[in-house]
């Protein structure tokens, strides 16, 4: 890289992060994503110029503005510019691509700029997900809320199956179906989301990535990181090379 090519890399806007509730809100590169099986469902959204995406991996890689990836569907995404990754544990349908991507790109625009508040960013991020049909709330049924609130809690998998289906109030085979039938996730995809989920949010607090692996319940940075790449095709060392800015929404009922 040059020195020039450095500057420039440093005055380039910030990737940004957003967690809120059980929703999370990625505006910056697509990296080099090696294929990967995403544990939530996500909408991916260009900014700038379509992706490519091979979903499932044994089609051919077709090019895309806005695609639905929905869990545990093996895929391989590549992306040139600018992108939206909007993920979500609830089972979600596919808008009306162009209105849906040209909203998400004017409130995408605004949540990586520098220059914009925080609060203006938190509201942008919000209309994202209200537009796409994700709410910020925990799930309408109340069983099932107080299992994942539980889960969310203990994310270093004491809980178990057993447990959560206890604190729901239902036998374990009829939980794990239904929180598969409302989620499309099982239950270890969902305890390996809040693992991940409270590995970024110790990053947002300042730990370093060993830190927050042990934080979340990780044996390991390293066990961390395949567990990451996994899940989401890259490292989560990326994240912090690239100073992404990682901001927890206040209302989130998740923490």
């Amino acid at each position: 890289m040059t020195r020039k090519q450095g500057f420039q890399d440093l005055a380039a806007p910030r990737p940004v992060l957003v967690l809120q509730n059980r929703n999370a809100l990625f505006v910056g590169p697509a990296f080099n994503l090696s294929p990967h099986r995403i544990g939530v469902h996500c909408f991916a959204i260009a900014l700038e110029q379509p992706f490519s995406l091979a979903l499932p991996m044994a089609a051919p890689a077709l090019s895309h503005t806005l695609a639905l990836i929905r869990a545990g569907e093996r895929h391989h995404l590549h992306a040139t510019g600018a992108m939206a990754f909007i993920y979500s544990v609830q089972t979600v349908a596919v808008p009306a691509a162009a209105d849906i991507r040209r909203y998400v790109v004017e409130n995408a625009i605004l949540i990586r700029d520098p220059k914009v508040y925080l609060a203006d960013k938190l509201v942008a991020a919000r209309q994202v997900f209200g537009a796409l049909g994700i709410a910020s709330a925990p799930s309408e049924l109340p069983r099932l809320s107080k299992a994942l609130h539980a889960i969310s809690q203990t994310p270093d998998s004491s809980i178990g199956v057993a447990g959560a289906a206890h604190v729901a109030g239902l036998a374990t085979q009829r939980f794990q179906r239904m929180l598969k039938r409302q989620t499309g996730l099982t239950f270890r995809q969902h305890m390996l989301r809040e693992r991940i989920n409270k590995m970024l949010r110790a990053l947002a607090g300042g730990a370093n990535l060993t830190e927050a692996a042990h934080h979340a319940g990780f044996s390991s940075s390293a066990h961390l990181s395949s567990t990451f790449r996994a899940m989401f095709g890259m490292s989560p060392s990326i994240l912090l090379k690239a100073r992404t800015q990682i901001i927890i929404d206040a209302n989130d009922a998740a923490r």
